[in-house]
Formats: C-alpha cells, structure tokens, sequence
C-alpha cells in the first residue's frame, strides 16, 4: 500500500475529522495568593461580592512574594488586596514598604502610598506614592522622591522618578536635584536642571536644561553636565559659565575636578577665557587651553596655552596700582600667592613672544598729575 492511500485510508476511519499530532503543552501553573497567617478573618459584602477582610499579623505568599500587614482585604477571586498598616512586599531582590499598597495578583502591579520606601540592593527610593511592576521590575514614583545610592554618596530628588532595577538606571523630574554632601564639614554641591538620568553600574549622572551648579563659593551655569562620582569630575557643556572666588570662566567646555567638595583644577578647552576681578579692575586671560590648579579651595597656577594672552593689572605693596602688563605668546604660566599674581612666565618660539608694561600714568593720560 502506497503512502497516499495509507493517508486517505486514515482520513476515512475518523470519519473525514482533522487529527493533529503535536508535543503535549506543558503549562506553567499559575500561583494564587495565599494566607500563610492572620489573628482574624471576616467575610464581608462589598457590592454583592465577598471579600476576606484579615486582621493582626496579616502574612500571605505568591511565589517569591511575601506579603505582610496589619490588615487587608482579599479579593480571593481575583487574586487582589488592598494591604493597610506597616505594608511590606519582599521577593528575595527588592522590599517595598508604605502606608497603604493596592496589590494585584494578577498584573503583578503594586500601587503603594504613604511613606513608600523601596530598598533594592544598596539603592533606596523614597516617595509619597509608587507603581511597581514586578514583571518589568521598573518603578514610577512621585511625590518628595528621594533616591539614595544611585550615584555614590549623592542624593537625586525631585517630584517624580522613574527607576529601572534591571538596568540599574533613574530618570528624575519635576525640579530635580543632584546633592552631595561632605559628612565632615557639612557642606554640600547642589547640581540642578529640568531633568537627571542616573546609572548605578557606571556611577555617572547627566543633568539637562537650564543646570545650575552650587558649591560653596563656586557657581556655574550650563545647559548640559555631566558628574562621574568615581573620579569626582564636573563635565560642563554648552555655554558653560564658572564663578569662583572673584573669577570668571567660559570655554566651549568646562571640565572640574573635585577632591571631596574641595575645587581642585579645571580645565577650559575651546575660546576658553578667564576674567578676574581684582579693586574693581579686571584681569584677562584668553587661549585654546587653559588648566587652574588649586587647593584648598584657592587658585594657585594658572596655564594658558594656545594663542594665549594675559592682561595683568599690578598693584604695590599699598595696593595702589602701578600698570597694567600684557603677555602674549605660545604658554603663560601664571602663580598665585593668597589669591595675587606673583609670577608670569611665558613660552613661545623665537619671535613669537610679547610683552609690554604700561605705567598707570600712560594708561590714564596723566604724567605727574597733569594730562598728556
């Protein structure tokens, strides 16, 4: 018999009925919630359905979720709760605690207010309300958020977040802010924008829109930065501005180095410029490149290079000023003592190097009292 009648021969006996042979399905079962324990249970009718209200030391399970409260009220069908009073959920990688936590089995979604405080690893979010879906292990938070250990001994707030477990990643919105804070000396840099984006594995935020930069006597401005925590450096970009100690900085980018709180250098790459106020006089910078090296909080070398020049007014011991010296040439270093320039130095290649010194009386037009 031939392999087309054995066919047909088989369509005939099941009386012209379709047979399709297939791998029997295998089905994960589907977890329901479960009491583990309560002091009380009462069934009550809330519009014609019955409901499980447990009391005292409420504890149920739903695979790796453990669930514990005070009180609740199970929606046994539908595998939903509504847990009241000291809530937590734990599943062996996150704990959610708050107030009042609406539960549904089903989804795997949480809705948490009140004191809403979620602990993932060394990472903590606080918030007066939270949507968690443990699927997607994702969080939407709102409310006086506060995440904690994203970065490194930083604190990102704002008025609402979105967190990410799986890619260990934040987005804070809403004023949001960066905060760091010396737990020595107290103070702390304050870093803000319209947005921050975190990532915990990289330990580096980005701060967009309109950002602002405080610490101490430091003030910038920019309209994007970067902080990388392990090496402790500011990336400013886009128009960034600098204010330090009577200085002002601007290049195309602006890149700080901190030690702790403490400004330590900075580095200006592109049209960088360097103006400083001194008795109501200004003094100028200007080159390609120019690194600050400071410490203590205090400028104390200053190297300009590229094209650089330096317009410098010099004062005597009365502090009365004497002229103004102007520098140009391939690199200027200068050296401050307290604040004051005590040396200027320049580089360059034969021929290419400037400098004049113009007494106070020829700056002004006045010899001797008189007019020129």
């Amino acid at each position: 018999m031939t392999a087309q009648n054995i066919i047909f021969v088989l369509f005939y006996l099941v009386g012209s009925r379709t047979i399709l042979f297939s791998e029997p399905v295998k089905s994960s079962p589907v977890e329901h919630l479960k009491l583990v324990h309560a002091d009380s249970l009462v069934i009550v009718s809330i519009k014609g359905r019955d409901v499980h209200e447990l009391w005292g030391n409420v504890q149920l399970v739903q695979g790796e979720a453990f669930l514990s409260c005070e009180m609740a009220k199970w929606w046994q069908g539908e595998d939903r709760l509504l847990l009241l009073g000291m809530v937590t959920i734990y599943d062996g990688k996150r704990t959610l605690k708050a107030d009042r936590i609406y539960y549904d089995g089903k989804t795997r979604v949480e809705k948490a207010f009140g004191h809403v405080l979620l602990e993932s690893k060394k990472r903590k979010l606080k918030a007066r309300s939270l949507i968690y879906f443990q699927k997607k292990e994702k969080a939407f938070a709102s409310g006086d958020v506060v995440i904690s250990d994203l970065i490194e001994k930083v604190k990102l707030l704002g008025e609402k977040a979105l967190y990410d477990r799986s890619m260990d990643y934040g987005v804070i919105e809403g004023c949001p802010r960066l905060v760091k804070i010396d737990t020595t000396s107290g103070k702390m840099m304050i870093v803000r924008g319209l947005k921050i984006e975190a990532w915990g594995k990289e330990q580096r935020a980005v701060v967009s829109d309109s950002v602002q930069i405080t610490k101490g006597d430091m003030k910038a401005f920019c309209q994007k930065a970067e902080y990388r925590s392990e090496k402790d450096l500011l990336i400013l970009k886009i128009e960034p501005i600098v204010w330090q100690q009577q200085r002002e900085m601007r290049a195309d980018n602006i890149n700080i180095q901190l030690e702790g709180l403490k400004f330590s250098r900075a580095f200006l790459t592109g049209k960088a410029e360097i103006i400083s106020k001194e008795d109501s006089v200004k003094n100028v910078l200007n080159g390609e490149k120019i690194t600050v090296t400071a410490s203590d909080d205090t400028v104390r070398r200053v190297v300009v290079e590229g094209q650089a020049s330096s317009m410098y007014h010099i004062f005597d011991e009365a502090r009365h000023e004497q002229g103004t010296n102007s520098v140009t040439g391939d690199i200027i270093v200068l050296t401050f003592d307290e604040n004051r320039l005590k040396e200027v130095k320049v580089k360059s290649s034969p021929g290419q190097c400037t400098g004049v010194y113009t007494p106070i009386e020829v700056s002004t037009g006045m010899v001797k009292g008189k007019s020129l």
